[in-house]
């Protein structure tokens, strides 16, 4: 599921990807994982702070074309 993704949003002009190094990330998303086929992402907004910081302040305008992105995406399946 990941590399078909991946391959897609690396296609796709105008979308940046980049590889993020695996993390611990104490989510318990794994757990739906185990019972339905799934991968879980970061959407980059490139405001430079961690998700957790009080500095976070992510750019909400990078959400309308994740969202086109990845409708065009599911389309394609």
């Amino acid at each position: 599921i990941t590399a078909r993704f991946t391959g897609y949003v690396r296609s796709q002009a105008g979308a940046a990807f980049e590889d993020a190094p695996v993390t611990m990330a104490s989510e318990d998303y794994g757990y739906l994982l185990r019972r339905i086929p799934g991968m879980m992402f970061w959407l980059g907004t490139g405001r430079g702070h961690p998700l957790h910081s009080e500095r976070f302040s992510p750019d909400e305008q990078a959400i309308s074309p994740a969202v086109a992105l990845i409708s065009d995406y599911l389309s394609q399946l």
